[in-house]
């Protein structure tokens, strides 16, 4: 729903990238361009158990005991260095209860938005995670194995 003039935009959008076996997810993103060189997009991300009404955290994807914030740093990094973005100013150093996350058919998306580890001009950046690599981990109750 678009408002916008000569010297100020404001947008916002949402996307669901998840909805099936009782879980939602869903993407806001809100876009407001106010002067200067650029606009700034930031993200909510919401994932909640349709069932029981209840928001869904990182304790609540998997198995309790897991040390999740560890285990998908570990992925994290592996995934910014693959793309070979270690030497382009990437300030990532852990997840944490406020990384947003979404779920997907196929996989676990870590989003980061502006600013966060990157410079503006690397965009948002988004990190798959695909089931198969938290599969020992996820909580069986999430049926996305």
């Amino acid at each position: 729903s678009p408002l916008t003039d000569d010297k100020f935009n404001f947008l916002t959008f949402y996307e669901v990238p998840y909805n099936d076996f009782n879980y939602l997810s869903v993407v806001q993103s809100f876009y407001i361009y106010s002067g200067g060189a650029h606009g700034n997009t930031t993200y909510n991300t919401l994932t909640y158990n349709t069932e029981t009404g209840m928001d869904v955290g990182f304790k609540d994807l998997f198995k309790e005991g897991t040390d999740y914030k560890a285990l998908l740093t570990t992925l994290v990094k592996e995934e910014l260095a693959a793309r070979g973005e270690k030497a382009t100013g990437f300030t990532f150093q852990q997840v944490d209860d406020t990384t947003q996350f979404y779920l997907t058919p196929s996989g676990l998306v870590l989003l980061f938005p502006h600013y966060k580890i990157a410079p503006y001009s690397a965009g948002e950046i988004r990190v798959h995670i695909p089931w198969w690599k938290l599969y020992e981990q996820v909580n069986p109750a999430l049926p996305v194995h």
